[in-house]
């Protein structure tokens, strides 16, 4: 953020305030207290009472009041020396904290940051051709903070150097993932398919299109948040759980990023980041991309022979657990012939065998028509000469 005037603390409530050099005399705007100018109140003062600058930047931090939490940490990582190691450190990881944020509200938040704005206000100017966004772009910004964090660490120890990196990238990861999937895919489900008239025989209709351009843009900026951090996680010393970090992102921004996205109709198209690698943010990633997967080979093939083995055991595992079942059903089934219930079952059985044999035969036998025998008569009518 810049300022045109200069940055004073007041005297009163120790706030931040930009204010015209030339004039003499200024009234808070945060607790209405008027005062003097002093030389000695700008921001290149170091004997502002830094502990209470501290605090109120932490309270206006906890309220949300970012502007104001900005020039807040600003004025103290310019005023608090560097030989101050842990006030600087926590007023510079905040600092930058609050920077991210203000970024990302303004330009990813829904529904009124610039990026949707964009889209909702050009929806029916958009079109598979459309390669100009006019707003800030991720990778400028995210640039511009590894930048900074460079210069104003530049002189300090490397524990705290790699601290400050450390609690960065904690931050900044779950910040950039809070605003920046929720806005890639209201930008999928909103702008990259629009209806349009067709006209025909029967008259006109409404159909709706697939646009490519506003999918490959979401892409993008995927693209740019992971190449910022790969880049940030490359620039502090890496213990072992750093190293799984770096894996474990590694696989992340290869089904992100490098993994075809589909969509349902009307797209017909599975759209790859092979179309837009030219792009100087994709080839870079790309290239980071693959210095990591070299830095990480004996990792990653340790990893991969570990899920082999693993595969293998647990084969094996169900092999001697199919052996050890079979055996079992087979002793249980020669407990059971061998067992006086199923003497005593198997006789059941032959016996109704017999008796059933016996009731069909039975059957059989007294219902056939041509074994039934005459009653004899003396009636002279049956006499036939």
């Amino acid at each position: 953020m810049k300022y045109k005037g200069a940055i004073y603390t007041c005297p009163s409530c120790t706030a931040p305030i930009e204010i015209n050099k030339n004039v003499e005399q200024a009234k808070c705007i945060f607790c209405g207290n008027n005062f003097i100018l002093k030389k000695n109140n700008t921001n290149q003062n170091t004997n502002i009472d830094i502990r209470k600058t501290l605090d109120r930047a932490i309270n206006s931090l906890e309220k949300g009041y970012y502007d104001k939490a900005l020039k807040q940490y600003e004025i103290l990582v310019n005023s608090i020396g560097k030989e101050y190691n842990d006030e600087f450190l926590e007023c510079i990881i905040n600092y930058y904290y609050v920077r991210l944020k203000i970024f990302l509200i303004e330009q990813y938040e829904i529904p009124n940051g610039e990026v949707i704005i964009y889209f909702r206000r050009n929806l029916e100017e958009l079109n598979d051709n459309d390669k100009n966004y006019k707003y800030r772009s991720l990778d400028e910004f995210l640039s511009g903070i590894l930048e900074s964090i460079e210069d104003n660490t530049q002189g300090l120890e490397l524990i705290y150097k790699r601290t400050i990196y450390k609690k960065i990238y904690n931050n900044f990861y779950i910040e950039l993932n809070k605003y920046i999937p929720l806005c890639n895919k209201w930008i999928v489900s909103n702008a990259s398919i629009k209806s349009i008239t067709k006209y025909d025989e029967d008259g006109s209709h409404k159909v709706k299109i697939a646009i490519e351009s506003p999918v490959y843009h979401t892409l993008l900026i995927y693209c740019e948040l992971y190449s910022f951090l790969l880049s940030l996680l490359g620039r502090f010393d890496l213990d072992d759980n750093k190293k799984n970090e770096k894996l474990r992102i590694y696989k992340e921004t290869k089904d992100v990023c490098f993994t075809d996205i589909v969509l349902p109709k009307p797209h017909s198209k599975n759209y790859s980041y092979e179309t837009i690698k030219e792009l100087p943010s994709v080839s870079a990633l790309i290239d980071k991309f693959e210095a990591l997967g070299l830095e990480l080979k004996p990792l990653i093939e340790e990893e991969e022979e570990a899920k082999r083995a693993k595969k293998e055991e647990l084969k094996l595992k169900q092999v001697l657990l199919n052996e050890a079942k079979r055996k079992e059903d087979e002793l249980r089934k020669r407990e059971w012939i061998a067992s006086p219930a199923y003497k005593k079952q198997q006789a059941y059985i032959r016996t109704a065998g017999v008796v059933i044999a016996g009731l069909f035969m039975y059957g059989i036998i007294f219902s056939n028509p041509s074994n039934e025998k005459r009653t004899p008569t003396n009636n002279l009518e049956d006499i036939r000469f």
